[in-house]
């Protein structure tokens, strides 16, 4: 997928602006996507894998060649011992895109995100003050903060009238890069999705 990703990039930047000519046009839109369990590599991939679906929502917009946007990532994993985890990042996403007809929009992104993988495993809580003990077996919530730099290729297709309201469907090959504080030690990796999903836009 990390070949894929760089390839359609290529394939952007080069014949894009070959193909199509921009048009003085824009939108704004609120959208949320969803696609298959996301890809971890790097040494991330020794501690947890992705398990279930991934989900991206985007808010923000375009102006002309240039997007602007504030984005959620979220991934299910599985943590090596077995324990189910949710990696949730935010930040600011800026695009340019190479294809910035009114109608259909290809561009490369990036930004800064941050946000933790949480969940749930079995350890040692503190008694009640009525209780004979200073801990007892229980549930324990870990949290482990982080960072990543967001990196990704998105194409997206408005329908209905060009100004306006209108339905946006869009794709998004993703990596991000991320660091994350796990326990005493410092962890990296990546991770990737593809999500599929839809908007609603206004049109200017």
């Amino acid at each position: 997928m990390r070949v894929a990703l760089t390839r359609l990039t290529i394939l952007v930047l080069a014949f894009a602006p070959a193909i199509a000519r921009a048009e003085s046009s824009g939108h704004s839109l609120v959208g949320m996507g969803f696609g298959p369990a996301a890809i971890v590599d790097g040494d991330l991939a020794h501690e947890v894998r992705g398990d279930g679906p991934a989900a991206r929502m985007r808010f923000g917009g375009r102006f002309d060649r240039v997007g602007v946007e504030l984005v959620v990532t979220a991934a299910n994993l599985t943590g090596t011992d077995g324990g189910r985890d949710t990696m949730v990042l935010t930040g600011p996403s800026l695009a340019w895109y190479a294809l910035a007809h009114h109608r259909a929009q290809v561009g490369v992104r990036g930004g800064v995100v941050v946000g933790s993988i949480t969940g749930a495993r079995e350890g040692q809580v503190p008694c009640g003050p009525r209780d004979e003990c200073e801990t007892r077996p229980g549930t324990v919530d870990v949290t482990r903060g982080g960072y990543a730099v967001d990196l990704g290729v998105t194409a997206q297709l408005a329908l209905g009238p060009r100004r306006g309201s209108r339905a946006v469907l869009w794709i998004d090959l993703g990596t991000e890069l991320v660091r994350f504080q796990w326990d005493d030690r410092v962890v990296s990796g990546r991770t990737t999705q593809l999500v599929i999903g839809v908007a609603h836009g206004m049109g200017f």
